[in-house]
């Protein structure tokens, strides 16, 4: 479980961080989906898969 702080930040886990190569300053896009769930993606991903 991750919390959020006062400013709106959350942490994302150490291990989840690993696994998926997120590094500090990483651009992520966020987004809600039609079943108000929250999701995550590194940028550069979803622009590679966008061309």
């Amino acid at each position: 479980m991750t919390r959020g702080d006062d400013l709106g930040r959350i942490v994302i886990p150490k291990e989840i961080r690993r696994t998926l190569r997120i590094r500090e300053g990483d651009p992520l896009l966020t987004t809600l989906t039609p079943i108000d769930r929250f999701c995550l993606a590194i940028h550069s991903i979803v622009k590679r898969a966008t061309r």
